[in-house]
């Protein structure tokens, strides 16, 4: 004869069956490193390698044309405002592009029409 078990005796059951499992199987969480937020040239590279050569980066800096800092010869930089910089001249998509020509037009008909 069968016997049904009740829904509170299926949960313990699975509850116990976990728990050994678990105990025999611990999961090890892996710690990620954050990133720093300021950083010198060289982590700089490591962490953004798409910014350039060292060398480009001296020029830049030389020219004021990336965020940095300077204390002595070396140069500092703020990872927030390197990435902000990288993405300042960000291309508009095409969808974009439409929305404003429409938002436009929009503006140029209804002065025509109206003025």
């Amino acid at each position: 004869m069968i016997e049904l078990m009740s829904v509170e005796q299926t949960r313990e059951i699975i509850r116990a069956e976990l728990k050994r499992y678990f105990t025999e199987n611990p999961i090890i969480v892996k710690q990620i490193a954050h990133e720093p937020e300021i950083v010198d040239l060289d982590r700089l590279l490591e962490l953004r390698p798409i910014i350039g050569a060292k060398s480009t980066i001296y020029k830049k800096a030389s020219a004021g044309t990336i965020p940095h800092s300077k204390q002595g010869k070396k140069l500092f930089f703020e990872l927030a405002e390197i990435d902000s910089w990288l993405l300042a001249d960000k291309v508009k998509t095409v969808d974009e592009i439409e929305e404003e020509t429409v938002n436009f037009l929009g503006r140029k008909i209804g002065r025509s029409i109206g003025g």
